[in-house]
């Protein structure tokens, strides 16, 4: 034993073994499997869109209402402002109403059989009053004495103007109800001796025309026109035309 050495044998280390990742080896999903993890998403995916709509469903019931309650503050709106609508209209034809009640209105109460002779003007008298229940205020006046064929043709378009053309309303005279007033119109020319004979064989040979314009006391204009013409017979008659109140409210 003297000399000899004792060897000592070391273990062998156990190899490691490798691990086999090739395809073969890694351990497919069986179909089952496949199926029930599709599942388990399909579930998860209805329960959360199903969550979803309860929390959309949880808000619809105030949106009916918040609309419901729109809805009838603009209907209950537009009632009221039709109402206001009608009331105004109403209200406006009740003045107008009172207004046209106490307007003032200026017209002829009788006219003369007029001065007629050849180589003269022809004169023509009338008489006049406000027949309203309020003064008429500006009063002016414009006459024009026609004759001959086609007397209508003759008359001036000045008559039937505007007469304060835009003069103040208080400009011309003042003329309280029930007042009488006269006038006076005279032909432009004198006539001759065929006129006097047209005249005189012919109804409304003769004509005279004039216009009113006046205001009430809120300066709302009126105008009056009136024509009258001498019959064959001597008695004076109205014109088929120019015999006419013209109103114009809110004037000023």
């Amino acid at each position: 034993m003297g000399g000899r050495g004792h060897n000592k044998h070391k273990a062998p280390k156990p190899k490691k073994r490798a691990t086999d990742t090739s395809p073969a080896n890694i351990t497919p999903i069986k179909p089952a499997q496949e199926e029930a993890t599709e599942k388990k998403c399909e579930d998860k995916i209805q329960e959360h869109n199903k969550n979803s709509k309860k929390g959309r469903m949880w808000h619809k019931p105030e949106s009916p209402v918040a609309v419901a309650t729109l809805v009838a503050a603009i209907t209950v709106a537009i009632i009221y402002f039709c109402q206001l609508r009608v009331m105004q209209k109403q209200l406006d034809t009740t003045q107008i109403n009172f207004l046209k009640d106490q307007r003032p209105v200026v017209y002829i109460t009788k006219t003369y059989p007029p001065h007629i002779q050849p180589g003269e003007k022809i004169l023509w008298n009338f008489d006049f009053i406000n027949y309203g229940r309020s003064p008429a205020v500006g009063v002016l006046l414009t006459t024009q004495v026609v004759y001959g064929p086609n007397s209508y043709s003759q008359v001036s378009p000045a008559v039937f103007s505007d007469l304060h053309n835009g003069k103040p309303h208080t400009h011309g005279d003042l003329m309280p109800p029930t007042k009488p007033d006269h006038g006076t119109s005279a032909s432009i020319d004198s006539i001759s001796a065929e006129d006097f004979d047209y005249i005189m064989k012919h109804d409304l040979g003769a004509v005279v025309v004039g216009r009113f314009e006046y205001f009430d006391l809120t300066g709302d204009k009126f105008q009056t026109d009136f024509c009258f013409g001498r019959t064959m017979t001597g008695d004076i008659a109205k014109c088929d035309i120019h015999n006419e109140l013209h109103e114009y409210y809110g004037s000023e």
